[in-house]
């Protein structure tokens, strides 16, 4: 049997420390050799309708980093995304419906507002 081949269930893992630390190991040696490694293990749904996800998995999560979630009959994916893609065109049609600010400075404020504090800095 190969590392690659090697998952991690908590079921079957006498210690939660160990089981965290081989698969540490593990991941270090595959980065290593260019390879992934799937780690297995058990989530539940509280009666809360929170998911619980084991520590070993969130060790891998990333914070603040957005994840698409793929639903089937048999599974539930998070993805990673990794590229975030605007469409220009609808960006701008959606700008073009947006109503002007009515506080929106003029030019001439902005530049009385840069010579003013230009003064301030500079004492010119």
């Amino acid at each position: 049997m190969s590392i690659k081949s090697v998952a991690l269930q908590k079921t079957s893992c006498y210690n939660r420390k160990v089981c965290s630390w081989a698969s540490a190991q593990l991941r270090a040696i595959l980065k290593q050799k260019g390879e992934n490694m799937t780690i297995k293990s058990i989530a539940k749904v509280t009666s809360e309708g929170k998911l619980e996800i084991p520590t070993e998995i969130l060790q891998q999560l990333q914070p603040l980093t957005e994840y698409e979630i793929s639903v089937t009959d048999q599974e539930i994916i998070l993805k990673k995304q990794s590229n975030v893609t605007v469409d220009l065109d609808l960006f701008l049609q959606e700008l073009d419906q947006l109503e002007a600010d009515p506080e929106q400075p003029t030019l001439e404020e902005i530049s009385a507002i840069v010579n003013e504090v230009r003064q301030e800095l500079w004492g010119k």
